[in-house]
């Protein structure tokens, strides 16, 4: 059994991957990556829960359906993503996209949709090689765009079409298949913990980046009222045997302190009950804020941190339980 926090650490991977190869600037991926990384060390150890090693889970990721396998392996994290990497490469005797006139049409979509383009700069890179892969020693990545028609002769022109399809509609099946690997092997681990991810081929990848105004796509969490003038910058949902599991990331206007006051306030109002003695606690460790609540089947845990630059709150929200009406 592998436990949630490595489930959701790895999506995050996957999420960090994407943003890294579609992201116009640092801080676009800065933002993906404290939304999902940063805020998932604190989550209480009995708020996890486990899944069943290489079982395919699906969960909803600001609208959208993902899926995913974890496991363990005894190979190295080169082997495994040697292995992936044999699986979906392009020979490399075949027919390779014409780059200058992917980064062409990438300028034109750029001026057409500007908004959409925000999530493709990269893309002609990666489509040219059909390949994305990091090797950091105690972590690795590897992404890959199939369409199944990679030794066809005509490959490089078909993928140039569906270029152009996916503009049109967002949806990533439109551009191909994608799959993205990651593996984890910290010093001294006896295993590396291997982490599959596909989107669900309707999914849109622009979903994946926070506007500048308004919500990401997606829902806020039932029975936990969200946070007034907030705007939701993650929304996450996974149904594991009966225990719904759901993620929920929000910018408030108003600072640390002010916030936690009012997700208190809230959710007490809501029916919550809090744990007053995991504030304090977490009060005195200098970082960030963190809320537990009860209700009966369920359970909340709210992490609050402060962006030093604009004094705003960001909240992200963990709950678990079998929902009550």
């Amino acid at each position: 059994m592998a436990g949630r926090a490595l489930a959701i650490a790895g999506l995050g991977a996957g999420i960090l991957w994407f943003g890294h190869v579609y992201a116009p600037v640092p801080e676009a991926r800065a933002t993906v990556y404290e939304v999902l990384g940063s805020t998932l060390t604190g989550v209480p150890p009995f708020m996890q829960f486990s899944v069943r090693e290489d079982q395919v889970q699906t969960a909803v990721l600001n609208g959208g359906r993902i899926h995913y396998t974890l496991s363990g392996t005894d190979r190295s994290i080169r082997d495994v993503l040697d292995f992936y990497e044999s699986m979906y490469a392009v020979p490399t005797d075949k027919d390779r996209i014409d780059v200058g006139r992917l980064k062409s049409m990438m300028k034109d979509v750029q001026r057409a949709r500007p908004k959409f383009a925000e999530v493709l700069p990269q893309i002609d890179q990666m489509l040219a090689r059909n390949a994305f892969r990091v090797d950091r020693g105690t972590f690795g990545m590897y992404g890959a765009v199939r369409a199944g028609d990679e030794g066809e002769p005509d490959h490089a022109q078909r993928a140039l079409e569906r270029v152009g399809r996916f503009v049109e509609s967002g949806r990533i099946g439109d551009l191909g298949d994608v799959k993205v690997v990651y593996a984890m092997r910290p010093t001294g681990a006896s295993k590396t913990t291997v982490f599959t991810f596909w989107p669900d081929p309707d999914y849109r990848l622009d979903s994946l980046s926070v506007p500048e105004e308004g919500d990401v796509p997606g829902s806020d969490i039932p029975g936990l009222p969200r946070p007034e003038r907030s705007r939701r910058l993650l929304s996450f949902g996974q149904d594991m045997t009966g225990i719904d599991y759901r993620i929920a990331s929000y910018e408030e206007p108003e600072g640390r302190g002010a916030a936690a006051a009012s997700w208190s306030a809230r959710l007490a109002s809501a029916g919550w009950r809090e744990d007053t003695l995991a504030r304090r606690r977490s009060e005195g460790s200098g970082s960030g804020t963190a809320l537990f609540f009860t209700r009966p089947g369920r359970e909340a845990f709210v992490r609050i941190d402060e962006d030093p630059r604009s004094g705003q709150a960001r909240s992200t929200v963990f709950v678990s339980g079998r929902p009550t009406r």
